[in-house]
């Protein structure tokens, strides 16, 4: 296993807060994950991923707990054999200035060159055998795509991702399904919608349903996993809401039991130009590893 950590230079990494800038965004690099041992993919999992701000919102929304670490429910976690990713999408960052939330800018100087769609059917593919090999059954993306309740299901609205894995509908992240404000029908709201996706996973016949996004980018500096980071800043507790964000709904009951979201930037190194996919898929592949061994752990711990 191999992780560096460190701070991108001025003006490559820049947050513009009210007329200020707060630079120097945190990065690392993960590699070697499948060579590492059981106590250093536990730490790793630490140092790389936290839960992802849709957890954090549905367990306030529902009334669950107001503040704090998302509590796992173990029970309803050791339940999930069988799971079911509803959507698989890719966003890809480059030459923009972009305000997200809270006002924040985010600027990107450099470009991506060629059709990336078969990045998110190959990134899938990983994430997929990355939980199967952990134990979890993944069931393939046409029984998902075939299911006459999946084509039914009916959403808010498109999220807008450039890219999705094998036709896997494009509708909105876990947040939006969870965050409609803190105020008056805000549980009713949370909970209705994790009864959607209660049924949805009892029409396909699994445990569990997943939805999976990623934001990937390219700045001055060389190549990153991006996850824009709304740390310290108010309304998501703390807590990234992009990268690599994966949340799983109950098919037992209406609930979030669990997810898993990037920390911080994943820096990924380039080998050259032409193989620049090739170079994202590989940091991917790690990182999709990390994601499905904190699974493992969430379910074996107490």
């Amino acid at each position: 296993m191999r992780m560096e950590t460190g701070k991108r230079i001025a003006g490559a990494c820049s947050i513009l807060i009210a007329g200020g800038f707060l630079a120097g965004c945190e990065t690392m690099k993960v590699a070697g994950v499948s060579k590492s041992s059981e106590s250093e993919k536990n730490a790793l999992v630490k140092k790389v991923l936290t839960y992802s701000v849709a957890h954090y919102m549905y367990n306030i929304a529902s009334g669950q707990q107001m503040w704090g670490d998302p509590k796992l429910d173990h029970a309803a976690l050791k339940k999930v054999k069988k799971v079911a990713i509803l959507r698989f999408g890719v966003q890809s960052y480059s030459g923009t200035t972009e305000t997200g939330g809270n006002g924040v800018n985010f600027t990107y100087t450099a470009s991506f060159d060629g059709n990336w769609q078969p990045f998110a059917g190959k990134a899938y593919d990983q994430m997929k055998t990355a939980f199967e090999q952990n134990g979890i059954d993944v069931i393939p993306a046409d029984a998902v795509t075939s299911n006459a309740a999946y084509k039914a299901f009916e959403i808010d609205k498109p999220a807008g991702y450039q890219f999705t894995a094998y036709a896997l509908r494009d509708f909105a992240p876990a947040t939006s399904y969870v965050r409609k404000g803190l105020g008056f029908g805000a549980k009713e709201y949370s909970i209705g919608n994790a009864t959607r996706f209660q049924k949805l996973g009892k029409a396909l016949g699994v445990d569990a349903v997943m939805l999976i996004v990623g934001d990937i980018g390219l700045d001055a500096s060389g190549v990153l996993w991006f996850s824009k980071l709304h740390a310290k800043l108010p309304g998501y507790g703390g807590k990234p809401d992009h990268g690599l964000m994966v949340d799983m709904f109950s098919a037992d009951e209406p609930k979030l039991i669990w997810s898993a979201c990037t920390k911080k930037d994943i820096v990924v190194p380039i080998t050259s130009k032409k193989d620049l996919m090739n170079d994202f898929l590989n940091s991917y592949n790690e990182v999709a590893q990390l994601v499905a061994h904190k699974l493992k752990l969430d379910m074996d711990s107490n």
